[in-house]
């Protein structure tokens, strides 16, 4: 509930930043209007595709790394059930099975993968074809002002940041 409320807070605040920079850019012309929103709007979903796509991956490992541990764990007791003098020594295996699997997990070739999977999100390339061709639209009514797409630019870059650092810092918060 409180997740809801928090992400329908942060898109009435986006949305309320797109309206106000539309409403200013409107006073200049219709294409102002619309190179704003375009590159405002635009940006917004090519990045918003790119962190659903790296959230979603880094929930998956999270859980792997969950049902690992209690795997781990189910299998410590077990065997503290069976024998005590053991435990140590399994212990130790276990820490050196981890950093070996830490270790190949690590190679180039599996740093190559995660990154071509993150890269290549069906949300991000989504907002890719979207955005390519709202600016090919812009151009063909001969619509495109390119000062105020570069001001979209700008200020969904500012906001993005700007909610990044507040998320940062309200996680901080909360986890103290």
């Amino acid at each position: 509930m409180a997740n809801t409320t928090k992400i329908l807070q942060i898109g009435l605040i986006v949305l309320g930043i797109a309206l106000l920079g539309g409403i200013v850019a409107w006073f200049f012309s219709v294409g102002a209007l619309l190179s704003f929103e375009v590159a405002f709007l635009g940006f917004l979903f090519v990045v918003g595709g790119s962190f659903v796509g790296v959230l979603r991956r880094v929930r998956a490992q999270q859980q792997d790394c969950i049902s690992q541990d209690s795997i781990s764990l189910d299998s410590r007791q077990n065997l503290t059930q069976d024998s005590q003098p053991q435990d140590s020594q399994l212990a130790e295996e276990s820490k050196e099975s981890r950093n070996q699997a830490n270790q190949d997990n690590s190679t180039f070739s599996a740093r190559f993968v995660l990154g071509t999977q993150m890269s290549f999100s069906l949300l991000r390339m989504l907002g890719y074809i979207v955005f390519t061709g709202l600016i090919l639209f812009l151009l063909h009514y001969r619509l495109f002002a390119l000062m105020w797409f570069f001001a979209g630019l700008c200020v969904a870059l500012v906001v993005l940041v700007g909610l990044g650092m507040f998320m940062v810092k309200a996680c901080k918060y909360t986890k103290m």
